[in-house]
């Protein structure tokens, strides 16, 4: 997986490692401006990275945002982990469903223990993330909408297997989704398919193809800079 982004930081005041109270390893971004209502975004990694590969983002985050940048709970190798495992022994690519119904379960537990520590709207939670992160946004937000304000699906898809409820809130879900034409990993074909069944729901997606494989390049992080702007 290939960043436009230099995956660098330093941890200052405002940025901040937090291991207790939670299964989930996390860093922190705080708002930069003051408002009565601030924005909660949790960025959610791919296969195989970490809670420091999306958060390189974080600086350029619109201010009034809480940024929470999750480690995935399992462990692949060193300093590598996943929402779910995937066995490749028979030449496929078979997931883990179970990791997938507990990482949800987790995501959910998490932002309930954050607010503990921060001061956010509840009503205003966004998920992101790439690959397996967006697959995660997508199924925590079509199974708890209430709980969820927006998702950005940054080269994800919606899961066969996801349980989407029927509650009227999900019609009120604001969504995001890019996905590059060339992506070797996740298909193109799989991106439009999920966004036929958000719009099957009632939810109209902002909806982006780039000439892309399966990365993150400065047009798709400039629209959903953009996006971002909007639903804060």
């Amino acid at each position: 997986m290939k960043y436009l982004f230099a995956l660098s930081f330093l941890l200052t005041l405002s940025i901040t490692t937090f291991c207790q109270n939670s299964d989930l390893t996390y860093l922190v971004r705080k708002p930069k401006s003051t408002t009565t209502n601030t924005p909660l975004l949790l960025l959610m990694h791919g296969y195989g990275s970490n809670e420091k590969d999306l958060f390189s983002f974080s600086k350029n985050i619109p201010d009034e945002y809480l940024v929470v940048s999750i480690q995935a709970p399992y462990t692949l190798g060193n300093d590598r982990y996943a929402w779910f495992r995937m066995d490749f022994s028979n030449g496929k690519r078979t997931r883990n469903l179970d990791d997938v119904a507990k990482s949800s379960d987790m995501i959910i537990k998490f932002i309930d223990e954050l607010r503990e520590d921060y001061e956010f709207d509840k009503n205003h939670v966004i998920l992101s993330g790439f690959s397996q992160g967006g697959i995660m946004s997508y199924t925590v937000a079509l199974t708890h909408p209430d709980r969820v304000y927006g998702i950005g699906v940054l080269s994800g898809f919606i899961l066969d297997n996801t349980e989407i409820t029927d509650s009227k809130s999900i019609q009120d879900l604001k969504v995001f989704i890019s996905h590059g034409t060339q992506d070797p990993v996740i298909s193109i074909a799989e991106a439009q398919q999920s966004k036929k069944k958000i719009e099957s729901l009632g939810i109209t997606p902002e909806y982006h193809e780039y000439q892309a494989k399966h990365e993150i390049n400065q047009a798709m992080f400039t629209d959903y800079l953009k996006w971002l702007q909007q639903v804060k």
